[in-house]
């Protein structure tokens, strides 16, 4: 049984690859988009827990697509990541504005960054939802 499912946006190949595999050897349901519109697209076909977008991808950056995403589906979390440091900091206060998770994350990402922190999201979401089922009666 998968531990959460999660998308992944970049628009390098090579990024989605690595992230992906990671992801799923940490027992994870991994996706992945080469673009914020092919995004938008699964994530109406299907619900993903979270969402990790590069900031800096043609057409949409990560910022926009948090807002897109943040409207259709306010129950999924956003990490935005990416290589521009300089950039994550201009982006940051709109990230977060947007609905987008405090935490960003850059290129390249230390060993064990992206599970760590997916597991802390993981662990926030399950809490979150077993709060929206209310309390449990056992007989």
């Amino acid at each position: 049984m998968s531990k959460g499912k999660i998308l992944i946006v970049d628009d390098e190949q090579i990024v989605l690859t690595a992230f992906r595999i990671e992801l799923e050897q940490a027992g994870y349901d991994a996706r992945s988009a080469l673009s914020a519109k092919e995004a938008i697209a699964r994530l109406l076909k299907e619900r993903f827990d979270i969402v990790y977008t590069d900031l800096i991808m043609p057409e949409i950056n990560g910022t926009q697509l948090c807002h897109q995403i943040k409207r259709l589906f306010p129950e999924t979390e956003v990490v935005l990541f990416s290589g521009n440091p300089y950039e994550v900091e201009a982006q940051h206060e709109a990230f977060t504005a947007a609905g987008g998770r405090d935490e960003m994350l850059r290129k390249p990402l230390g060993e064990g960054v992206l599970i760590k922190v997916t597991e802390n999201l993981m662990k926030e979401i399950n809490y979150k939802k077993n709060l929206a089922r209310g309390p449990s009666h056992v007989s």
